[in-house]
């Protein structure tokens, strides 16, 4: 019995994480720190379900201890189905808003399934003296089996409504198996342990957070990077939750041996190349933004989570060991998710994590012994002496501007991180080689440009960078804008040159058409207005409008008439007034963390809604790792609609102007309102797969672009 309530339980916690997570992810912009922000809050309430456990079993005699359980339990019922409710305008306050939200959900419940699996555990080693850290074991299996059902079974085929009342189903078969847990322990004559026992030393307990603290780092900070390169959504998220999970059950089993000296190589490579890597030197293909992070995150993970096993305490303070690891999670969270945001306008918590765990490589197995004796020895620092040398030129030749000077100059910062790879034998040697190119990192100078300006918010960090001859407005690894400024050019470049299909049909526009455009980027499409059209954009992230006038003239320059509206465009474009706008551009999804909620059917009834007869709305699909054209195509069938395609290669004049491959959809209610495009080119979308999404129900499943 016991067994199979911690295996439920465990099942339940990390089915409910996801699927809050996706509940949540439309009324808040479809933005990748939404998981991260969840996760945040299940990692504080999982602290307090073992703070109470902890506490439970310390000051409660054990019939006392089951009945306040139980009686918790029941209560809880009260709180079911977890159902996310509304808090306003999500965009104000976005952070605080999704942690109520997503508490108000689900926070008792999983509360309540925190504390359960240490409770079974602590009851079931004292009524029978054996060791119960295979209970743990079947915890995290639990957790593995939840989150690999959630994307791949629950999620394509069910809607959200019908999995909140699927998972309150669930939560009484739990209580159900709990129930016989209690009368077993009530019947059983468990020894009392109250009052404060005498347990591990706080050298002991800094090694137990310094570890966890270190695992939940990398999570977040790997979780973040992916979701940012390529989507937002649950398969994307569970992924390297599962593979954190996994180092867990592995780092439990005595049956399964300990490789250290191959995972170090590997965490060894992981860190140089996430280190290494110059941010916005190249697109990442799927390999390289989904392989190489996972593959450091298991790695290092593993020998974080093996370590911490190999000091745990005796089973008599098996809830406090478990309350620290807790302590260490929620640490990392705070770190990554409130403390990174706030002191850095970069992603800094991935470079920190690295760094973190380069540390706990060199900390060892033996607790750090053989580290602090190493930098106690001044010839440790010799080579360490010659690398930041090394780097102290580099800075100096590139003068803050990694344009300025020969490509191979950048170069110097992964010569660093080689040369401490192969001294990773020696103590503190590869540790120090990671703090200091992590350093130059965190100091905004190891980039392939020179950054003019960046700012970070909720839904991302927004950086304009000097790139050659021109400026570029980026998130992450995405363009969102280019204007040429030596000499300045006031056409647009990138996926809105002129010659191109977004260019081409907005300024193909009859005189005095209003257009929409939700997403403004740098501004571009306004460069394309002529006197007497009014063009609105509807922009979600608030650094946006502000970096867009400070560093682009397109805004400033247009011609035509140029309105921004803050705010999520679900929200927004309802109180336009009536069919207002001749064309409807979609251009949010140049990013490739794509916001599902704008694509999906109700989404394109909005749409549709707010364009008048005869009128188009084009949609920029251009995407790296998924195929959104499946997505159209299946609320294109959905509503009736007609849809063309047209995909855009610049030839070599319009390269050297700024141009961009670009991928663009444009969909009417009517063939007849689509005549002219397919006169110039544009091909019919009808067949192929489609893929529906709607506001209940959506899945990455079907539309990555697996690599060749």
């Amino acid at each position: 019995m016991s067994i199979a309530s911690v295996f439920s339980g465990a099942f339940l916690l990390f089915l409910v994480e996801p699927m809050v997570a996706k509940m949540a992810l439309p009324r808040f912009g479809g933005s990748p720190a939404v998981w991260n922000m969840c996760m945040l809050l299940f990692q504080a309430l999982l602290l307090a379900g073992y703070g109470y456990s902890h506490l439970l079993g310390r000051r409660l005699v054990p019939r006392r201890q089951v009945a306040v359980h139980g009686v918790l339990l029941i209560a809880s019922l009260a709180a079911l189905p977890p159902v996310l409710r509304e808090v306003g305008d999500p965009t104000v306050h976005p952070a605080p808003a999704l942690l109520f939200a997503a508490a108000s959900a689900a926070g008792v419940p999983f509360f309540l399934l925190a504390s359960h699996s240490s409770l079974a555990q602590r009851w079931f080693s004292l009524r029978t003296g054996r060791e119960p850290y295979f209970l743990y074991g079947a915890s995290n299996v639990g957790a593995l089996a939840a989150l690999v059902a959630y994307p791949l079974l629950i999620e394509p085929y069910l809607g959200a409504r019908c999995q909140g009342h699927l998972w309150s189903v669930g939560y009484g078969v739990f209580l159900v198996l709990v129930a016989g847990v209690l009368a077993s322990a009530w019947k059983s004559p468990l020894p009392s342990v109250t009052g404060v026992a005498v347990g591990a030393g706080w050298t002991q307990r800094g090694r137990w957070l310094f570890r966890s603290t270190t695992g939940s780092c990398l999570l977040l900070a790997i979780s973040l990077r992916i979701t940012t390169d390529v989507a937002s959504l649950p398969l994307l998220w569970v992924a390297p939750l599962a593979l954190y999970l996994a180092t867990f059950v592995l780092a439990f089993s005595p049956r399964i041996p300990y490789p250290r000296r191959w995972l170090e190589m590997l965490v060894v490579c992981g860190v140089t190349v996430g280190l290494g890597s110059t941010p916005m030197a190249n697109s990442p293909s799927l390999w390289q933004a989904l392989g190489l992070p996972l593959a450091t995150l298991f790695a290092g993970c593993w020998v974080c989570h093996a370590d911490l096993v190999r000091d745990r305490p005796p089973v008599e303070h098996l809830t406090e060991f478990y309350a620290w690891i807790a302590v260490g999670g929620l640490l990392g969270g705070v770190l990554c998710n409130l403390v990174a945001p706030l002191i850095f306008d970069s992603v800094a918590e991935f470079p920190i994590a690295l760094l973190l765990l380069a540390v706990a490589l060199a900390f060892g197995e033996d607790g750090g012994t053989s580290l602090r004796r190493a930098l106690g020895r001044p010839i440790t620092f010799a080579a360490p002496a010659a690398m930041a040398a090394a780097l102290g030129v580099w800075a100096w030749q590139i003068g803050g501007d990694p344009t300025a000077a020969h490509a191979s100059w950048n170069l110097i910062p992964l010569l660093v991180l080689v040369a401490g790879m192969a001294l990773w034998r020696v103590p503190a040697q590869f540790c120090l080689a990671s703090a200091l190119v992590a350093g130059v990192s965190l100091g905004g100078l190891y980039t392939s440009g020179r950054v003019l300006a960046a700012r970070r918010s909720f839904f991302g960090v927004l950086r304009v960078m000097q790139l050659g001859d021109g400026r570029v407005m980026v998130h992450g690894t995405t363009v969102h804008g280019a204007q040429i400024t030596n000499p300045l050019r006031r056409e647009p470049a990138t996926y809105y040159h002129p010659d191109g299909p977004m260019g081409t049909v907005v300024a193909e526009q009859r005189d005095g058409a209003r257009i929409a455009v939700v997403g403004l980027g740098s501004g571009s499409l306004a460069a394309l207005l002529r006197p007497g059209q009014k063009m609105t954009f509807f922009e979600l992230d608030p650094t946006v409008e502000p970096m867009a006038r400070a560093w682009f003239t397109f805004l400033g320059e247009s011609r035509g008439e140029v309105a921004v509206v803050a705010g999520d465009a679900r929200l927004t474009l309802p109180r336009e007034a009536g069919s207002a706008f001749d064309l409807l551009v979609l251009d949010a999804f140049t990013g490739d963390a794509v916001p599902v909620h704008l694509l999906t059917v109700e989404a394109f009834n909005l749409y549709l809604g707010k364009v008048k007869t005869g009128g188009l709305l084009l949609l920029h699909i251009s995407n790296r790792h998924l195929d959104l054209a499946r997505v159209v195509r299946g609320a294109s069938a959905r509503l009736g609609l007609a849809t063309v395609r047209k995909r855009f290669g610049p030839t070599a004049r319009q390269l050297a102007e700024g141009a961009l491959e670009s991928d663009v959809v444009a969909v009417a209610r009517s063939r007849t309102d689509l005549a002219a495009l397919e006169r110039e080119g544009w091909r019919r979308l009808d067949d192929g797969e489609a893929v529906t999404w709607t506001d209940d129900r959506s899945s990455l499943i079907g539309l990555l672009r697996l690599p060749e």
